[in-house]
């Protein structure tokens, strides 16, 4: 089992305001709070939908156990902060990097 909580949101989209008022051939600035509201919904769906990342964020993923091997539940992966883990003396410990390798180049990603 395992639990995956966003922890830095993505901090643009995929398509600007700009753009999609040009696609839609709006000229008028009434309705860009709801389009950019549009933009992020679409985002979001597409991505809960997929398990796919479009823009950069932050997960941080809890597992019960440690495997061998963790697979990336969310599409690409790109970077690996840090793998931390409780102790038996209940004490949170950071894993060397030393320790393990992150594949991007696979999908799904892998520590």
């Amino acid at each position: 089992m395992y639990g995956l909580k966003q922890t830095v949101p993505p901090t643009s989209e995929p398509v600007s305001v700009t753009t999609l008022k040009a696609f839609l051939r709006l000229n008028t600035t009434s309705e860009d709070t709801l389009l950019a509201g549009f933009i992020s919904s679409a985002r979001d769906l597409f991505e809960h939908g997929t398990d796919r990342q479009l823009m950069p964020a932050t997960w941080t993923l809890y597992l019960d156990a440690f495997p061998r091997i963790i697979r990336c539940p969310r599409a690409p992966l790109t970077a690996v902060n840090s793998v931390k883990y409780i102790d038996s003396g209940d004490n949170l410990q950071t894993w060397a990097t030393s320790n393990y390798s992150v594949d991007t180049a696979r999908e799904p990603g892998r520590v």
